[in-house]
């Protein structure tokens, strides 16, 4: 029996299954390859040498082809590998059971954890106590928002004990099938916040202690100036007394707004004596600065939300505040702040009996509007301002006081 088989080239040689079908098939083989330089074999031994030198050159070829790949693929690991161990960001993947799946080794220089093992079960009690609410709000909208990054400042917990700020980042991959899950991506800023925190502290201080107290020293003698105009029986409409007059009035109003843009600098109210002290202090200085009637209501309880809540909160009421004092020429200000609702919301209204405005329009205070809309957001709370020209303005802010819960569940000695 000769059976022919015509079959393509390889590389010059026939295919090694082709070569292999006829030799088991054939008493006597001729294999006819469709190439440039056919492969004519006489005898099944013949064949058969073929066969095995054709597998061995084939099975040659493709280890080295897959040695080459492997290769290839080890120096990407390796590259990948290097890149994650000196990277300064810690990446965490987490998965749909919200167990987490990876974890970078920048973990050991951000948190000092080496892996997963010693951080307990719940993520959200890493988070100072006064950002969890934050951590909350930025979960809400994560999961709002699929595919979406969203970042929050907080501090965590080291292993040391010590807190350190971190800017967070978090995306939801999970509809993505290369990542199929959530990732969380975050470096340490303590640094840079400490950084900024001292330069506000130095600034605050060179102008207390030179631009304050030069000012303070101007209101003093310009009113000793008018002391002794008045004894000397000068006419109070004589330029002389009207412009020791305007000196001081000039001298205390510029007093007032160099201290209020110290405490804007840094509120150290806000941190010593709480939320409610805090706006109760600036809404004094803007009085002050503006001769405006500035009243604050306010529960005696502490306002329950975390420290980088309240600053939002107060950056918020610092703005509107601001506004109705310098836009709106108004006589008072009322500042509400309450907590309602279960589960809580804390309510912030800020009413002024000025000029109003159209929302709608752009007009000087439009920058700040954008601003707080903006702190507004981050807090995942509601802001609406009613106003009307001729009507006043009423500013109100609603955020949910939500705290406790967790974040993700970590897998065990994952890393």
């Amino acid at each position: 029996m000769t059976l022919a088989v015509a079959v393509p080239a390889f590389h010059g040689r026939p295919p090694l299954a082709s070569l292999y079908v006829a030799l088991i098939t054939a008493t006597t083989t001729t294999v006819l390859a469709a190439a440039s330089a056919p492969w004519s074999v006489a005898a099944p031994a013949a064949a058969a040498v073929l066969l095995v030198g054709a597998l061995a050159t084939g099975l040659a070829d493709g280890l080295r082809a897959a040695e080459g790949a492997s290769a290839v693929l080890q120096s990407r690991e390796r590259r990948f590998g290097a890149l994650l161990r000196d990277a300064a960001e810690v990446i965490v993947l987490v998965g749909p059971d919200r167990e987490v799946q990876f974890v970078s080794p920048a973990l050991g220089r951000v948190l000092g954890h080496a892996d997963t093992t010693g951080m307990g079960d719940d993520w959200l009690g890493l988070v100072h106590p006064d950002d969890r609410a934050t951590v909350l709000q930025l979960a809400r909208r994560v999961r709002a928002m699929p595919g979406t990054p969203v970042s929050a400042e907080l501090r965590a917990r080291h292993a040391d004990g010590r807190h350190v700020w971190i800017h967070l980042r978090v995306v939801d991959l999970t509809a993505n099938p290369d990542v199929g899950g959530i990732v969380l991506s975050f470096h340490d800023i303590s640094d840079q916040k400490d950084a900024a925190s001292e330069e506000r502290l130095r600034i605050s201080r060179d102008l207390h202690d030179s631009v304050s107290q030069a000012l303070f020293s101007m209101t003093l003698q310009s009113r000793a100036a008018q002391l002794q105009l008045e004894r000397a029986g000068l006419d109070p409409q004589s330029p002389a007394r009207r412009t020791v007059t305007d000196v001081a009035d000039l001298a205390r109003g510029a007093l007032a707004e160099i201290r209020a843009l110290i405490f804007e600098l840094r509120p150290r109210a806000l941190v010593e004596e709480g939320f409610v002290s805090a706006v109760r202090k600036h809404a004094a200085a803007v009085g002050s600065r503006h001769r405006v009637a500035v009243v604050v209501e306010a529960p005696a309880e502490r306002i329950p939300v975390g420290e980088a809540v309240e600053e939002h909160l107060f950056r918020v009421i610092q703005e509107a505040v601001g506004n109705a004092a310098r836009h709106a020429h108004a006589e008072r200000i009322t500042v509400d702040i309450a907590t309602a609702g279960e589960p809580p919301w804390v309510t912030v209204t800020v009413q002024d009996d000025g000029r109003g405005f159209d929302p709608a329009a752009r007009f000087d205070g439009h920058f700040g509007l954008e601003t707080m809309r903006e702190r507004v957001a981050v807090l995942g709370g509601q802001l609406r301002i009613d106003s009307a020209p001729g009507a006043g303005t009423t500013v109100a802010v609603a955020i949910p006081a939500e705290t406790g819960g967790a974040l993700v569940t970590p897998a065990r000695g994952s890393a």
